[in-house]
């Protein structure tokens, strides 16, 4: 529970740093496609609709958000990182939600974890990068700020070397 409310805070933090809650915006234009869900209900049970692109884990990202995870991680300190052997397969839930929802997932190793939630123009209004031990985690994200849209959330876990060992997205309706 401690965790849960440490990463919230993050998250918070994040998000409130902005006066007009865009805390990084493209020099380019970019549009990406959130156009379906993995829907689940308050406990993580599917509901019926499927986005099989959604919560994979694997080391490819594209080329429009990599720079993200590559050059805004500069302070942060990996040596208390493991080798990331195994991650399970994250959920997200409840999708659609009203405010509040939870990441869930869980690693076989200390690592650590960025993730941002863009809009459909790749604006990031919400970051956080956490240190996590092994085990399994939740990670409660409160988004009563963002209006009522489809967002995309991507995440990368990182190993001792500071390198993304395994990355993906899912999308996510508030509605």
């Amino acid at each position: 529970m401690r965790h849960c409310l440490l990463y919230l805070f993050f998250g918070l933090a994040c998000f409130s740093c902005r006066k007009d809650g865009i805390i990084y915006k493209p020099k380019r234009p970019v549009v990406i496609d959130i156009s379906g869900i993995a829907e689940k209900d308050i406990n993580a049970n599917p509901l019926g609709g499927e986005d099989k692109t959604d919560w994979q884990t694997d080391t490819i990202l594209p080329d429009s958000v990599i720079h993200l995870f590559n050059t805004r991680l500069t302070e942060v300190d990996y040596s208390f990182l493991a080798d990331v052997y195994q991650i399970s397969q994250p959920v997200f839930f409840p999708n659609p939600l009203v405010n509040n929802a939870t990441f869930r997932f869980e690693v076989s190793d200390a690592c650590g974890l960025k993730y941002f939630i863009v809009n459909a123009q790749l604006e990031v209004l919400v970051e956080s990068f956490v240190k996590l031990p092994k085990g399994r985690h939740n990670i409660a994200f409160n988004l009563s700020a963002l209006p009522p849209n489809f967002y995309r959330l991507y995440y990368g876990f990182y190993n001792n070397n500071g390198k993304i060992y395994r990355a993906g997205w899912g999308d996510l309706l508030k509605q």
